[in-house]
Order: C-alpha cells, then structure tokens, then sequence
C-alpha cells in the first residue's frame, strides 16, 4: 500500500499558504529578530585553531551514538562515545551531556537570562546554553526546539551543537570537543516500523557548525534546507543538504548585526538503511558545489530516527545528526570546510 506525506514546517521554515498553496521560505540568521545572550560569535569563544579543524573533523565522520542521536568528537573505533538527552520545561530546554569516562555535564541558560529563548515563535524557538564552566574551561551550545502549544512538556523535539574546550585563553588550545544532537520524547525509544510500505518526503532544517580553512581559520555556524525521501518499501532514505535553497548559510552570529553569507555547497546524504525500529543506520556525505574551484576529497557520516507513527500510519517526523569534511582545490590553494550538525523535519501539525 502506498502512503505518502510531507513534513514541511520546521525551525525557521515558513510554510506560505494561499489558493494555489505555497513554498517553503528559508528564515536565516539575519531574518530573525534575536539578539541576546547567544549573539556572541563562536570565534571570540572558542579559538579557531588546527586543534578545533580536528575534532569537527572527527565529529563528521563519526558514526551515531543511539538512545537519542548524538554523533561527537569523542569516538572510539569510529562510533561517537558520547550520549546527549534533552528536556524541556514548556519554557526552555536544558541538556546533559555524559561521556564516556562517566562524566556528566549540564547546559543550561545563564544564570543571568531569563527563560525567553533567542528567538521564538509559534511553537519554535532557539537559545544558548552554558555548561558547567570553571577556570579556563568553556562550554557552550547552541539549542532549537519545537514543541506542541497545547501540550508542550510532553510533545517536543530539541536539537543543537555543543563546543567545549578547557583552555579558552589558549590561542591553540590541546582540547577541543564539538558534537550535535537531536533528543524528544518520539525519539528517546524505537519506533515500531515493521510492515511499513510507500514512499515519504520529508523537509527540514538542519543547522551546526562549521569550521573553514579558506585563508585563515574560522568558526561560525550555518543553516540550509534539509530535504530527504524514504522508500519504507526498499528500507532506505537519502537526503540532500541545499538543494532547496541555493546552498548553505554561513552565519557569524546569532543576532540582528550579524553578518551571513550564502555560499553554493550541497551535502548529499548517501543511501542509509531504516531499520524496522525506526532507527537510520550511517550513511556517508558527499559535497558538491557550483564554484569553479572543484571539489577534491570529500566524506562525512549521517544518522537518524523516525518518530511514531501518525494516524495514517506513517512516521511523521525525522531527525538526526550529519557531518561533512570535504576539501576544495588542490596544493597551497586548497581549502578544508566542515560541517557537523543536526536536522529536523517536524510534524506539519501535531496531532
């Protein structure tokens, strides 16, 4: 039996409706009337260095940790060590971090912020997190969320990056962690797929860091349009990352002043297999641009799970963790770009 549906509405997508219907619409950085604790950039906080290249680069081929979808710079034989979860209060979101060695780490707004997020929305919203800090140690996160208005402490989904280093006077610090996660109560379990036929389309945000050797090193984050299709029949899903909107933005900061920039990079998430419990098993990235500088070595990794069921019996949301490390020229003129981050395809309407 054929089924079919389309997630549209995500973090930062407006959907336009009219007679002939609509088109999703990509709100950046610089669309948003943000503007508070976040908008600092990540560069003043997190040195870029070759230290901070290495653990993205790490991060985005890592392979999913499950419970939630983490996917970190801390692996062992190429799967992420680290198991993020997530809450949220109805108001904001704080979430843990616990690494393999045993050690737990909690984000949460500052002391100093109140509970209204950078930005929301209609069931959206972003914020930034500090973790627990101390001496030259810093830990931040960037955090997005959405979540049922009628029912918001128990119907939401949460999804960001977090940066860590303990040596922020350090202009090259030894120890740099990055990592992205998505958590929500329709993901923290399998979901129970079996018998499942048909075809889906699924479109989202997804959003993360990105760490750039184009002249000197930098730090920032991005945003694009995320758009997959999952064939239930065959048990696959593959995706792309700009093929929707022209590309990916970079973003300096989070607020009204900061600066964007468009640039014409597509991640194409390769064939991944959806396991009867729901469950994306890694499927590797691949970047293409327009530019006329080609590409010429590229690899990442993506993971994901799909939510419950709706009434019509089809999953009707996505989430998960990508990376993506590619290099661009050749010789002196070569560059590094890479990207970790997450993604989302909510439900058009909770039900």
């Amino acid at each position: 039996m054929m089924k079919t549906t389309i997630a549209t509405v995500g973090a930062s997508i407006l959907v336009l409706a009219g007679c002939g219907g609509g088109s999703p619409v990509v709100s950046t950085a610089t669309d948003r009337d943000e503007g508070n604790p976040g908008s600092a950039q990540i560069g003043d906080l997190i040195p870029p260095s070759e230290t901070t290249l290495s653990a993205a680069s790490r991060a985005a081929a890592a392979r999913a940790k499950f419970g939630s979808v983490t996917q970190s710079s801390n692996v062992a034989s190429g799967t992420t060590t680290d198991s993020a979860s997530a809450s949220f209060s109805g108001s904001q979101p704080t979430f843990t971090v616990t690494r393999s060695g045993g050690s737990v780490e909690n984000f949460r707004p500052p002391s100093d912020a109140s509970d209204d997020p950078d930005s929301a929305e209609d069931g959206q919203g972003a914020w930034t997190l500090r973790g627990q800090e101390s001496g030259n140690s810093i830990s931040i996160a960037f955090v997005e969320a959405n979540w049922n208005q009628q029912a918001a402490q128990s119907e939401w989904f949460a999804r960001g990056i977090w940066i860590k280093t303990d040596d922020a006077d350090n202009p090259s610090p030894q120890n740099i962690e990055i990592g992205a996660f998505v958590d929500g109560p329709e993901i923290e379990s399998d979901a129970d797929l079996s018998g499942l036929t048909g075809t889906a389309t699924y479109t989202g945000l997804v959003s993360g860091i990105y760490v750039s050797t184009d002249d000197e090193l930098d730090v920032g984050r991005f945003n694009s349009i995320l758009s997959m299709t999952a064939n239930f029949t065959n048990s696959t899903i593959s995706g792309c990352v700009g093929c929707n909107n022209n590309g990916i933005v970079y973003e300096e900061g989070f607020d009204d002043e900061s600066s964007s920039d468009r640039v014409p990079y597509r991640l194409r998430l390769g064939e991944a297999t959806i396991s009867d419990n729901g469950r994306i098993e890694s499927g590797g990235v691949t970047a293409e641009t327009d530019l006329d500088v080609p590409i010429s070595t590229s690899s990442g990794s993506w993971s994901g799970r799909f939510s419950n069921r709706n009434a019509n019996g089809n999953p009707r949301a996505v989430a998960g963790t990508l990376g993506s490390s590619f290099t661009t020229g050749t010789g002196a003129g070569a560059e590094t770009i890479v990207f970790v981050g997450s993604f989302l395809s909510p439900p058009g309407e909770w039900e």
